[in-house]
């Protein structure tokens, strides 16, 4: 059994505050860290069962939930900042503290009273969260309302997990593969039964939902006579209501199955401004009231548990320069969903015109967040300051998909960086203007036209995925001004007019290289095809991979649509192995991942995955289920480790703190082309801009040995690159593949 660590103790830099609980699993203990003085929290492995066995499992259970804070890389995830062992026995980990209250707390200690569209704004910021916590292939297993906070900080829920520490030792079965977490009430029955599946969240997230709006305990909602809730004493609209039931349905396949779907149901309910108002009001009261100060001081910090310690940063206050038109969200300063007070400060700077102070702050900045891509960018804004500037717009899904977004502005701050460093473009610096996207096709024609409209930007970058690229496309042809996304790879964008470009290789490429290697060298011959019948990409990549497939002789046994109401991976899956499939293609969208990791799992390594550049994710991502990833073929616009000696690869190294992906260099090179055409082009216009990159001879420099250059329909003239998914360790690598 551990020492428990006294106050004032020091443990790895870590000064002990104070012991603020003894769990049956883990002791939690605030602390200060001495560099940087910050409060942090140490959670100590302290299992307190006598049998060798639970130990045994309860120490599995800490290191596999330590293990899953590791990949669990979101700016909207409390941060795992180290783990230790001591004296070869004690394992520690510390972590980021947050602040806050409980909704349990609220409820029941402070009858918080909560009106129907506070607690549809609550479900939609938790659904939020579920989103990416589910894309992971994770399933939190014990929503309540003391596992949801309300953070002081910005009055954001935050999705917190007691399961290690509340669950009683003699659960910890050391002959059970699965640790399983009941919470009477809240948990589904296929969780009690250790089955647990992303649905059962949706389940205890509604039951949760009713608690808040009635004040009551599940128990007093429930008729054990009838089997149903007490509908006739809970008052909520029909269509709530109806939204709640699905999502309580006993069987799993009545209820809703992904938290898309509820998300989906739930945005479409009407709501006024005024109710939002209201809704802001009372969660700043949440964390706004007083109660006594040690138990506050405990309380802040008593959700933070090994076993599964995700935050969530739900909803927003954009706090940018007021630079450019409201219609669309642009600024030379940050951009960001959650604005940290110290980029709130520089930007505040910047939009005062303060330049001098702001770029010191942002070099102090850039020490201490050498990851932050957008800082590069800022900075090298800043420095331009008021001055003339050729200026360039990227548009990227910074508030809905932050990962791939920084990925692309990774490649553009390299080569913005590289441009001015070299003197700029005929003596001219390049600023770049961030614009955040949209996942609504409406809006972002909005904001396509608001980028258009501003005549001070000379071309654009993006947008990422095919669909918004499509319906952006026909307003910069409309509007003529140059647009190459570095990512969009749906055929439906070849041709689309002569100010439409694209440095990705386009689907068709992708498609039929796949199909050849996978019937040529590997003499598969019969496939499964699992594609969104919704989404351009998706539809594309299928499409590509049929046509060369039938050229080879191939044979399509069996296709599947993830967005099939009725989707069952595991049912899928069986049926496409009947059906005599030697692969399983993948043509999964970003908004599928979470369905294509279901498909990994239930395949369980029996058939060759192949798939396209959507599933070449951060090593994170896919780590999560490693093992069932193992062995998939991508075929990929470019992969680092083909280009390891190059220039470009060496200065993002240098430059950076993170590994470049196919992203990031398509990015850097949708900008190299438009800085070399416009150092082709004296007083350079939007037309002068498209003409000169346009021109059958026209190529520029990639920072690699490829070059830049568009065919007549202005797709990228560039071979595919194949990688197939490898395990080192607990991690995922994507390993080049070599096509001959």
């Amino acid at each position: 059994m551990n020492t428990i660590l006294g106050n004032g103790s020091f443990i790895n830099n870590h000064k002990v505050i104070e012991l603020i609980r003894i769990g049956n699993i883990a002791n939690t203990y605030l602390a200060k860290d001495q560099d940087s003085e910050e409060f942090v929290i140490i959670k100590q492995f302290a299992c307190q069962s006598p049998d060798p066995q639970q130990v045994e499992k309860a120490q599995e259970l800490f290191q596999r939930e330590v293990k899953i804070l590791r990949r669990l890389n979101h700016d909207q995830i409390p941060t795992l900042i180290d783990t230790f062992i001591l004296h070869n026995q004690a394992s520690f980990l510390v972590q980021q503290h947050i602040e806050g209250e409980t909704y349990h707390e609220c409820v029941f200690e402070r009858q918080e009273e909560f009106t129907e569209f506070q607690v549809r704004q609550f479900l939609l910021d938790v659904l939020k969260v579920l989103i990416y916590v589910h894309f992971q292939g994770i399933t939190h297993r014990d929503i309540s309302p003391d596992n949801i906070m309300c953070r002081k900080q910005d009055k954001k829920p935050v999705l917190i997990d007691f399961g290690c520490s509340k669950q009683p030792i003699n659960q910890l079965n050391s002959g059970s593969s699965s640790t399983r977490i009941f919470k009477p009430g809240y948990t589904p029955p296929e969780v009690q039964n250790g089955n647990p599946e992303y649905s059962s969240d949706l389940y205890s997230l509604a039951v949760t939902a009713l608690v808040l709006l009635t004040g009551k305990r599940p128990e007093e909602l429930f008729d054990l006579n009838t089997d149903e809730y007490k509908w006739s004493e809970i008052t909520i609209s029909a269509e709530l209501q109806k939204i709640l039931r699905k999502m309580l349905q006993v069987q799993i396949n009545a209820r809703y199955q992904t938290a898309k779907e509820v998300f989906a149901e739930l945005k479409s309910l009407s709501s006024s401004s005024s109710s939002s108002i209201r809704t802001q009001q009372t969660l700043a009261h949440i964390t706004s009231s007083s109660s006594a100060k040690n138990k506050r001081w405990k309380n802040r910090f008593l959700w933070l548990t090994p076993c599964f310690a995700v935050g969530l940063l739900i909803g927003v206050t954009r706090l940018i320069p007021v630079v450019f038109p409201p219609s669309a969200k642009m600024t030379t300063g940050f951009l960001y969903k959650n604005m940290t007070p110290e980029q709130t400060q520089i930007n505040q700077l910047i939009n005062s015109q303060q330049f001098s102070l702001a770029i010191s702050q942002l070099e102090q900045y850039r020490q201490k967040n050498p990851r932050n891509d957008q800082a590069i960018i800022v900075l090298e804004n800043t420095k331009i300051g008021s001055k003339k500037s050729i200026k360039i717009a990227v548009v990227a899904p910074i508030s809905d998909d932050l990962d791939k977004a920084e990925e692309m502005i990774r490649g553009l701050a390299q080569a913005q960086w590289e441009v001015n460093a070299a003197g700029g473009i005929n003596g001219l610096p390049m600023k770049i203007i961030l614009v955040d996207d949209s996942q609504d096709q409406n809006t972002v024609k909005k904001i396509a036209q608001a980028v258009a409209n501003n005549q001070d930007i000379l071309g654009i970058i993006g947008h990422l995925s095919s669909d918004n690229s499509m319906a952006a496309s026909d307003i910069y042809q409309k509007e003529k001004i140059l647009m190459i996304s570095p990512t969009a790879t749906s055929t439906n964008l070849t041709g689309k007019g002569d100010y439409i470009k694209r440095t990705v290789v386009n689907d068709a490429i992708a498609g039929g290289t796949l199909a050849r290697y996978v019937s040529q060298k590997l003499q598969k011959k019969s496939i499964a095809i699992f594609y969104n019948s919704q989404n351009n990409y998706s539809k594309s990549l299928r499409q590509s991979l049929i046509n060369e497939y039938m050229i080879e002789k191939g044979k399509i046994a069996y296709e599947a649509d993830f967005s099939d109401p009725n989707f069952r991976a595991g049912a899928m899956v069986g049926q496409a192995k009947t059906a005599g499939s030697d692969v399983i293609m993948l043509a999964a969208d970003s908004s599928k991942l979470d369905k294509a990791l279901q498909i990994m799992q239930a395949n369980s390594k029996k058939l060759l995955l192949i798939g396209g550049n959507s599933l070449y994710i951060n090593e994170h991502t896919l780590s999560i289920g490693c093992g069932d990833s193992q062995g998939m073929i991508l075929a990929v616009p470019w992969n680092v480790k083909n280009h390891l000696n190059s220039p470009y690869v060496k200065t993002a190294s240098n430059l950076f703190k993170a590994e470049v992906s196919w992203r990031s260099k398509m990015s850097y090179d949708a900008l190299s082309a438009i800085i070399s055409a416009l150092k082709k082009t004296p007083n350079p216009t939007r037309q002068s801009l498209q003409e000169t990159i346009s021109k059958p001879d026209f190529s520029a420099p990639s920072g690699d040995e490829e070059v830049v250059k568009f065919d007549r329909q202005g797709d990228r003239i560039k071979p595919v690159e194949l990688v197939t998914v490898t395990s080192k360790g607990d991690m995922c690598t994507f390993e080049p593949i070599e096509i001959r």
